[in-house]
C-alpha cells in the first residue's frame, strides 16, 4: 500500500494549503455551531475524561492513515479514470463514514473530505493526504483538551 513515505516540498505546500481550507471549513461549521447551540465535540470531550490522552491520539492517527487508504488510495484507484467522480465519491463516502448529526459537522466534513481528496488527487502522494488528515486530528485533539481546561 505505501512502500515509502516521503514528502518533498510541493507536497508539503500542498498540506499547509489543505490545512487552511479545513480550517477555513471549521470556522465556519464553529458559526454554524454557535447558531444552533452545539457542543463543540461533545463526543471527544467525554472520550478524554474516561480514557488517558495517548491512547486517544495514536487512535486518531491510526484511524486517519486507515482513513486515508480506504478513501484516497482504493477509491482513486477504482475511479482512476473518472478523477472528478473519484474526489466526488471519496468526500462523500468520508462525510457519511463520519455520520455528521449538524450542518455544523456536515460542512467541516465535506470540507475536510474535499481537502483529503484535492491533495491526494495533485500530489498522487498517500503520504501527503496521511500527513495532512493526521495533523488535523492532532491539531483537533489539542484544541479539545485547551477547551476542556479552560472552559469559558
Amino acid at each position: 500500500m505505501i512502500h515509502n513515505f516521503s514528502l518533498n516540498r510541493k507536497d508539503i505546500k500542498a498540506i499547509i494549503w489543505g490545512f487552511a481550507i479545513i480550517f477555513l471549513m471549521e470556522l465556519i461549521g464553529s458559526n454554524l455551531m454557535l447558531l444552533t447551540h452545539t457542543n463543540y465535540h461533545a463526543e471527544l470531550q467525554k472520550t478524554l475524561t474516561t480514557i488517558p490522552i495517548l491512547p486517544v491520539a495514536i487512535g486518531m492517527m491510526t484511524t486517519a492513515f486507515l482513513q486515508e487508504i480506504l478513501f484516497r488510495k482504493w477509491i482513486f484507484t477504482w475511479l482512476a479514470p473518472y478523477s472528478k467522480t473519484a474526489v466526488l465519491v471519496s468526500t462523500g463516502l468520508f462525510c457519511l463514514f463520519h455520520m455528521p448529526t449538524n450542518l455544523a459537522y456536515l460542512t467541516l466534513y465535506i470540507g475536510m473530505g474535499l481537502a483529503l481528496s484535492m491533495v491526494y488527487q495533485k500530489r498522487e502522494n498517500l503520504s501527503a493526504s496521511i500527513t495532512l488528515h493526521v495533523l488535523w486530528n492532532l491539531y483537533t485533539l489539542g484544541a479539545t483538551i485547551l477547551v476542556m481546561t479552560n472552559p469559558m
